[in-house]
């Protein structure tokens, strides 16, 4: 955790494309900072006392940590200890939340049960330790992440699993986050974003203030007309197309490169994610997807594949 002082002095004062003035107590918020306008992944959780938690997507630590102090698992290292971790309790809200009730050790809430709001997190503590409770999760469903010490990731865990039995809770592998992020269709890093995207090719103007009077990579922002953007593609059958196999038309010539795709659990057939040329991003093009020389055809389609039922 760290203050507003702490901001500028890691990064300067221009750093966010939206400023603090964007993050309210208990909010949660994306942050870009490259200067050239690239897109790198964390997120910001302020506080009523105007601190803040940063929470940075893991294969991208070391990459944000670079310019200023060379690779670190942090990528701050004011009042840092190292020893962050994080739970992921990836149910539906009710049930996260009844299991997260009964949970021997957490305590001390600074929200009450029920009154979290989306994107929103509270301090609590676990076995006396630090805990943060964050309504948010790279899953599109409702639930929570659990932000304790590294050294009380392994015992929270255990309880948690003995908490949850009752409600019917089985641990879950990253590949059940990755298609289910997939098919509510947010971008991962490495994969849809990386430190050469725009956020305007991933459809993440939005995280920008196009209103701010300056900021680091302000005039950087906007993608170059003929960039490529990123688009779904559902297909038929059970072949899917996976990160790294192309994109083509009826006549083979390249349109782009598929970023993330799986056979959908969920919607019963194969769904991907592609930065394609922009005449060939309109929902409703016809494209065919190179799966080891085999040509799957594909139709664009907006994004999500999939929306919860709230």
């Amino acid at each position: 955790m760290f203050s507003a002082a702490d901001v500028s002095q890691l990064v300067g004062s221009e750093t966010f494309a939206r400023g603090e003035e964007y993050v309210s107590a208990g909010q949660v918020v994306s942050v870009a900072r490259n200067g050239d306008g690239t897109t790198i992944v964390g997120q910001v959780r302020g506080s009523a006392r105007k601190q803040y938690v940063t929470v940075v997507e893991m294969s991208s630590a070391g990459e944000q940590a670079t310019p200023r102090y060379g690779r670190c698992s942090c990528p701050v290292r004011l009042n840092c200890k190292h020893t962050a971790a994080t739970l992921l309790a990836y149910l539906d809200r009710l049930t996260a939340q009844a299991i997260l009730a009964d949970t021997e050790g957490i305590d001390a809430l600074s929200v009450p049960w029920g009154e979290q709001k989306y994107y929103a997190w509270a301090q609590a503590t676990f076995r006396d330790e630090p805990l943060l409770i964050a309504r948010t999760g790279y899953t599109g469903e409702d639930g929570f992440e659990l932000l304790v010490r590294a050294d009380d990731a392994a015992v929270l865990w255990d309880t948690l699993l003995v908490a949850g039995e009752p409600h019917g809770l089985v641990p879950a592998g990253l590949a059940a986050r990755d298609t289910l992020r997939l098919e509510a269709g947010m971008p991962l890093y490495g994969h849809e974003l990386t430190t050469e995207t725009k956020p305007a090719q991933a459809g993440l103007g939005r995280v920008v203030a196009a209103d701010k009077s300056s900021f680091i990579g302000k005039d950087a922002v906007d993608a170059a007309a003929d960039a490529p953007v990123l688009v779904g593609l559902v297909a038929e059958g059970k072949r899917a197309g996976r990160a790294g196999y192309g994109v083509v038309d009826a006549d083979g010539t390249p349109l782009g490169e598929i970023t993330s795709g799986a056979l959908s659990p969920t919607l019963g057939h194969p769904i991907a994610m592609a930065y394609v040329t922009p005449s060939s991003a309109e929902e409703g093009t016809a494209v065919f997807l190179d799966v080891r020389g085999t040509r799957i055809p594909a139709t664009v389609t907006a994004l999500p594949f999939y929306r919860r039922t709230k």
